[in-house]
């Protein structure tokens, strides 16, 4: 019976272990995120629909979904707005070890600046 419980414990203490933060994206969370983007895009006011465009991206950048990400950005109208987006986002795929889809994304940024600061950032392994 020890024997029994020192292995589920054993056994327990391994799941915990295995846990990760990142999300691999999902049919079911893919299809939701294409769903918001869509309702994203068919708002009317400018500051809104960049603003709402801004949560879509960051949110499908954190269930790793690309696609979803770049058409957000993509949608974005004020430059700004869609540079701080993007350089969030390509920063959000760095971390989570999806080093081509933070470059795609970083190469969205307008500012040459602000897109030559954040390759540097994701060249260099830099927070």
């Amino acid at each position: 019976m020890k024997l029994y419980l020192l292995l589920l414990a054993s056994v327990s203490l391994l799941m915990v272990g295995c846990h990760t933060d990142t999300v691999a994206p999902t049919t079911a969370g893919s299809s939701e995120l294409n769903a918001r983007l869509d309702a994203a895009k068919a708002m009317t006011t400018n500051a809104d629909r960049d603003e709402t465009l801004s949560i879509v991206a960051r949110d499908a950048a954190r269930a790793g979904d690309v696609e979803v990400a770049k058409g957000a950005l993509g949608a974005i109208t004020f430059s700004g707005a869609k540079d701080e987006t993007a350089a969030d986002c390509a920063k959000r795929f760095s971390s989570a070890g999806r080093s081509a889809a933070a470059n795609e994304v970083a190469q969205m940024i307008t500012s040459t600046s602000v897109r030559d600061e954040t390759l540097k950032r994701l060249a260099t392994r830099e927070p």
